[in-house]
């Protein structure tokens, strides 16, 4: 599985909603370091980092959808609820296949304490 979603709708962060005024409260800006300003030349960047509490319920839904598809009589509804998780898993942690976002999301945690 990829976390790409060609042609399909944009939702942030599973909140169900269309657009920005939607984002998950659970997500904050991060601030980048201080030698990352306009002063220097360099564009600023800033990245939305998930709270650890919405990561870890992420992780949580995805590892109980994964072994709940795991045998071929896994619903359709069942399916597409992985793809969605690891979808969204993929897009928090900037990565693009889901065993990559669930290392991120791992490394996050145990840097947050979690």
């Amino acid at each position: 599985m990829v976390c790409a979603r060609p042609g399909a709708g944009h939702t942030y962060f599973g909140t169900g909603g269309p657009g920005p005024a939607s984002v998950d409260p659970g997500l904050r800006e991060v601030e980048p370091p201080s030698h990352h300003s306009l002063a220097s030349g360099k564009a600023e960047t800033f990245m939305l980092m998930a709270h650890s509490t919405v990561l870890h319920e992420l992780v949580s839904r995805y590892e109980t959808l994964r072994t709940a598809t795991e045998g071929s009589s896994a619903s359709a509804e069942l399916k597409r609820r992985l793809e969605d998780t690891a979808y969204t898993l993929c897009v928090i942690t900037g990565t693009r296949h889901p065993d990559q976002a669930l290392a991120v999301a791992r490394a996050r945690l145990a840097a947050a304490g979690d």
